[in-house]
């Protein structure tokens, strides 16, 4: 439950007017876009959109970081598909690899 009670009612207040439109002449997709768009505005006014956080240093090691990334993620999804003793130790060589960049 957020804690931001006048952003609430604003994004309320908003969504409320929005949606009193009359949308009956539209389609059933129409209406459906006409909602997730006023949702999605009416959202946006009073609570903004979250920016992506990412480490100050990541981008300094971004060349390096990105192949053992790609490297973990297939060695999982290997083991996923088709679990094996053999597959488990590729994916536990990947996650305890020392070729990474030292932060």
């Amino acid at each position: 439950m957020t804690t931001h009670a006048d952003r609430v009612n604003r994004f309320n207040t908003l969504l409320k007017a929005s949606l009193d439109m009359t949308i009956d002449r539209l389609q059933a997709n129409e209406q459906w876009e006409h909602i997730k768009t006023t949702t999605r505005t009416a959202a946006m006014t009073p609570f903004g959109k979250k920016r992506a956080q990412r480490n100050k240093w990541y981008p300094a090691y971004d060349g390096k970081l990105d192949p053992l990334l790609e490297t973990k993620h297939l060695a999982l999804q290997d083991f996923k598909e088709s679990p094996s003793a053999k597959l488990q130790q590729t994916l536990r060589r990947a996650r305890s690899s020392e070729d990474g960049p030292k932060v």
